[in-house]
């Protein structure tokens, strides 16, 4: 699993993602989205980059936690 934030700089989080995703061995890879920016639109645009789930910053551990959770049981 990965955690990426949405505004690293060149590449930011969503061209990261399709990035990994484009090698045959991440494409299963599980992806989580880390950012300020916890908006309806902002997660429409991380699932259509290929992640798999959303974390608002700041991150409050509990809901990190059954994010990972979540993930493990996924994969």
């Amino acid at each position: 699993m990965i955690l990426i934030d949405l505004q690293m700089p060149e590449p930011d989080g969503l061209e990261a993602t399709c990035q990994i995703h484009l090698e045959s061995r991440n494409r299963d890879t599980l992806i989580v989205a880390t950012t300020a920016n916890a908006f309806a639109d902002d997660m429409t645009a991380c699932i259509a980059a290929g992640m798999n789930d959303h974390v608002a910053k700041p991150i409050e551990a509990k809901l990190l936690f059954e994010c990972v959770l979540k993930g493990v049981q996924r994969g």
